[in-house]
């Protein structure tokens, strides 16, 4: 009973046993025991957005009484069709504009927002668990070089090409932002000490240091090969601190910087 959706007008089928427009679709409603169909548009504007069906098992025409009433159901249930629409075109533009505002344009990685949410988050996990956290902070060496003589556009390739390879040797619940500029971070979470030794936790976290060594490594662009540097910064978290305490890494950070030590 397409009619209606096509023409925007009702279409009345009071007997489907003398009905010969729908040849497919009367013989089917007489076997399932129906007798007459009414179909009314779903309207909004000149757009149609379907049709209401109402059957009946026994013969004769509705009233016009019915048939307004009827094309007034049609249209009640056209504006909640359009109501559902809206608010799920609204959550989706919500979700996506935070998505947005939570991840780096060019590399698509959390920035520093979702960064500090998440470890905030690696602060309460830390305490529930009893286990240290770690933070790695990433500069590439000399990238100011690489936009003043071969343009920001190689620059940019030159980070998201970075970017891949950072996170291809992490776990997936290992976080491995852009905060900034050329500075990325890698934020390891429930460090491994065995029987509580004061061992340095980072020397467990494998998939963090193959990620430094692997961001280490040429990249190739028309020809040219570019070994990328980078000055890892590291900072370590036992159960005892709090995220007040602990909230500017990057100046704890700062302390421990060298130059590509792995």
């Amino acid at each position: 009973m397409s009619g209606a959706y096509h023409t925007g007008e009702a279409v009345s089928v009071p007997d489907l046993r003398h009905d010969d427009r729908f040849g497919r679709f009367c013989p089917r409603a007489l076997d399932a025991g129906l007798a007459a169909v009414f179909t009314f548009p779903l309207l909004h504007g000149r757009s149609r957005l379907g049709a209401l069906d109402l059957y009946r098992d026994a013969p004769g025409p509705l009233s016009p009484g019915s048939m307004s009433a009827a094309q007034t159901l049609a249209d009640v249930a056209a504006a909640y069709i359009l109501n559902a629409r809206a608010r799920a075109d609204l959550q989706e533009s919500a979700e996506k504009a935070r998505e947005a505002s939570l991840h780096d344009a060019l590399t698509g990685l959390p920035n520093r927002t979702l960064m500090l949410e998440r470890l905030e988050h690696a602060f309460r996990r830390g305490r529930r668990s009893h286990k240290p956290m770690a933070l790695f902070f990433v500069d590439l060496d000399r990238f100011k070089d690489v936009n003043d003589v071969h343009g920001h556009q190689v620059g940019d390739e030159l980070l998201v090409a970075v970017a891949e390879r950072l996170t291809a040797g992490l776990r997936p619940a290992t976080a491995s932002p852009r905060m900034s500029g050329d500075e990325f971070v890698i934020l390891c979470e429930d460090l491994d000490t065995p029987s509580r030794r004061q061992h340095d936790p980072c020397a467990h976290q494998g998939g963090a240091r193959r990620s430094l060594r692997t961001a280490r490594s040429r990249t190739d662009r028309d020809g040219d090969r570019w070994l990328c540097g980078h000055s890892p910064r590291r900072t370590v978290t036992r159960e005892a601190d709090s995220p007040g305490r602990s909230c500017d890494v990057q100046d704890k950070a700062a302390t421990l910087r060298g130059a590509d030590p792995y």
